[in-house]
């Protein structure tokens, strides 16, 4: 089991642990990971596990505004855990013209150690097919209201992004289903020190309240603990930590989701 500091600083720097897609531009760096992948989303084009020192900020602000800028992307988010420096990060880049995240701006850095119960009467299956894959992209666009731009840019992508998940075996898709429909997914990533990292679930608006998140936890509880890890960890926003919280998640840290323009 690692020490919790590094479960910690894992779990507040997942997104610069997860392998990278292959049409995804990359800078990886001591002080810094950033991110371009195909998607434009500015959520999903951000830069994170930031260790800087104090004359850095400013610089790295113009940097990376203007390294998404010429990649042709408006705007980027900074992925800011409590473990960044320096200490007063977050409020120097909104001094910087960063502005907070409006829907889940602060989540928490969650693990979980111990064993998550049953849902006997939920049905989750791992996404094994094409078709099940595109149900998941569709429970995914409605679950965070993403909209349908993001969507037709997802179906866009939906036969290669498909092609490279059953390449991998560090990214796992999985869809708890509700009177036989799909209703909720979940992913299981295998971050590059081998740790277990919950990323993207959601469920859809009229299923929420009956048990398909904590179905998903177990499921993907079970997946890592047959490849020798018995731990989870998770960023947890508003809706899903006291879920969370109530199966044993434990906090360790924190994370701020700004937004900044490249232009």
């Amino acid at each position: 089991m690692p020490a919790v500091v590094d479960l910690r600083e894992s779990t507040e720097d997942a997104f610069a642990l997860i392998a990278p897609s292959a049409s995804a531009e990359c800078l990886d760096e001591p002080g810094l990971f950033a991110i371009r992948p195909r998607i434009a989303h500015p959520l999903f084009n951000f830069a994170t596990r930031l260790r800087l020192e104090e004359d850095e900020v400013e610089p790295t602000v113009a940097r990376m505004r203007a390294w998404f800028g010429e990649r042709d992307r408006p705007s980027f988010s900074w992925i800011v855990g409590s473990s960044a420096r320096p200490s007063d990060l977050v409020e120097r880049l909104l001094r910087l013209g960063a502005h907070a995240e409006e829907d889940d701006p602060v989540s928490a850095a969650l693990v979980l150690v111990s064993e998550p119960p049953r849902v006997p009467a939920a049905e989750v299956r791992p996404v094994q097919t094409y078709e099940e894959y595109l149900e998941s992209v569709e429970v995914q666009a409605r679950a965070f209201g993403l909209g349908d731009s993001w969507l037709e840019d997802a179906h866009v992508q939906a036969r290669e992004r498909w092609d490279e998940l059953r390449e991998r075996d560090d990214i796992h898709r999985f869809v708890a289903y509700l009177d036989g429909r799909p209703a909720a997914f979940g992913n299981l990533v295998f971050l590059r020190n081998g740790l277990p990292y919950l990323v993207g679930g959601g469920t859809l608006p009229e299923a929420r309240g009956r048990g398909l998140y904590r179905a998903l936890v177990r499921a993907r509880w079970e997946e890592a603990a047959r490849r020798g890890q018995h731990v989870l960890l998770l960023q947890a926003g508003k809706m899903s930590r006291p879920i969370a919280e109530r199966l044993g998640f434990r906090k360790v840290g924190e994370v701020h989701v700004l937004l900044q323009d490249s232009t």
